[in-house]
């Protein structure tokens, strides 16, 4: 008697684990998933620009001037930690190649999943959020071309030059950080795919994402800095262009609302 209603409760946590993931297949069929890679080609596009613009011929001296520029300042303010954290990595070569790939893949892969889930728990959101995501990539462009800036890793005589590196680092484009950037609009659009969660009852999904959002976030600064590829102050501008994307965004798409009522 035990055993059955030992099994029973196991049978009963499963449905009800079923009925929490439930809400983010319901709907899901191959026309909404190739509308999904669609809104991800075009979220993506702002890099073609970004890959063509590398390939142009340019000095690098403004740009390495402007990064000493930033870590001087960073010294003042007592921000410059980049040193201690470039340091305690490289001692530790299997640390050091796991934040390189996560620097690599982690961004992308956090907005991948993070617009998966706004296009299954908010889809009325997405314009929004894709909008945001738009004019926050081109916003880091218009800066790496009008105002660049070396990353660490790439300012000669410093103790970031001797760090080992899986890829060579863009050498105009460490402000802002569009790590930062993507990795606090995956933030946003996770907030906004758990208050839909929480409103059809299914609020462990929506804290579960929410928490690993979260350290999404805080794993992706520290890894920029710890592998020299970003300042401090970097990031803080990172989440400065979400900003400056997502405002016109959400304001664009109410006055669209209201001419079209």
């Amino acid at each position: 008697m035990i055993a059955v209603d030992a099994e029973n409760r196991e049978c009963r946590r499963a449905r009800d684990d079923a009925a929490v993931v439930r809400p983010v297949l319901e709907g899901w069929d191959r026309r909404r998933a190739g509308r999904v890679l669609g809104e991800l080609a075009l979220m993506l596009s702002p890099l073609v620009p970004y890959q063509l613009l590398a390939m142009l011929p340019d000095s690098p001296a403004p740009a390495i001037a402007h990064g000493r520029a930033i870590l001087a300042l960073e010294r003042s303010w007592g921000l410059a930690v980049e040193q201690t954290l470039v340091e305690a990595t490289a001692a530790r070569p299997t640390l050091l190649a796991v934040a390189h790939v996560y620097y690599e893949v982690g961004h992308f892969a956090g907005v991948v999943l993070a617009a998966l889930l706004v296009a299954a728990a908010a889809p009325a959101r997405w314009p929004v959020l894709r909008t945001a995501f738009v004019v926050t990539t081109l916003l880091g462009l218009v800066v790496f071309v009008l105002d660049p800036t070396a990353p660490p890793n790439l300012l000669p005589g410093t103790v970031f030059a001797t760090l080992p590196t899986r890829n060579p680092p863009d050498p105009f484009a460490a402000m802002p950080s569009e790590h930062v950037a993507w990795t606090v609009w995956a933030l946003t659009a996770v907030l906004v795919a758990a208050a839909a969660l929480r409103r059809k009852r299914h609020g462990v999904l929506a804290t579960v994402a929410v928490v690993l959002a979260v350290v999404h976030l805080g794993l992706t600064v520290l890894v920029i800095l710890a592998t020299g590829h970003h300042y401090v102050l970097d990031a803080a501008a990172g989440v400065l262009a979400l900003a400056g994307g997502l405002a016109p965004a959400v304001l664009g798409h109410r006055l669209l609302r209201r001419c079209a009522r």
